[in-house]
């Protein structure tokens, strides 16, 4: 499973490359993204570190990505931000292995590593931000409102009368 941690930095990733020609703040990119702006910031380091982003300190200043969107891709993201990508923990150190040299699944788990990666060093920030233009995804975060799943407000007595609703749900217009 991808982690909360490498979903997130994807996001940020999302929004610079969706203003590849500003620098971004933290407080922007916090509230376009709807995450929390002191964890944005905790992201930053290591998207730094990596060459990803870079810095613009002072009162105006901000990130804005180092390299193109098309250079990005998500296999770079994850191993930055977590760790490689390994379907068994023998894969990361084989000495730990019980079956160290005669494990009849050892290849099998190599090999779908290995794919796995491939995916996901196909998979670029050019992409997803084609993909999001073309869909014309809309909301720049988590859709809707937290607050707008919760039930519709029950009409007063007199509203249904007014409305001529006997159900007791509010019309709404549309």
């Amino acid at each position: 499973m991808i982690s909360t941690r490498t979903r997130y930095a994807g996001h940020v990733l999302f929004d610079l490359g969706l203003h590849p020609d500003r620098v971004r703040s933290l407080r922007e990119i916090a509230r376009d993204r709807r995450l929390p702006r002191r964890y944005v910031a905790i992201l930053m380091r290591p998207l730094q570190k990596a060459g990803i982003v870079e810095a613009f300190p002072g009162p105006k200043g901000g990130f804005r990505l180092k390299r193109a969107p098309s250079e990005i891709n998500t296999l770079e993201l994850i191993d930055i931000m977590d760790r490689p990508i390994n379907l068994a923990h023998c894969q990361k150190d084989p000495a730990k292995c019980q079956w160290q040299g005669r494990c009849v699944l050892a290849s099998v788990w190599r090999r779908t590593s290995e794919r796995i990666r491939a995916i996901f060093a196909e998979e670029t920030l050019e992409l997803a931000l084609r993909d999001y233009r073309k869909n014309d995804a809309g909301q720049p975060g988590p859709k809707g409102n937290p607050k707008d799943s919760r039930r519709p407000r029950q009409s007063t007595p007199s509203e249904k009368i007014k409305n001529g609703n006997e159900s007791g749900a509010r019309k709404t217009g549309g």
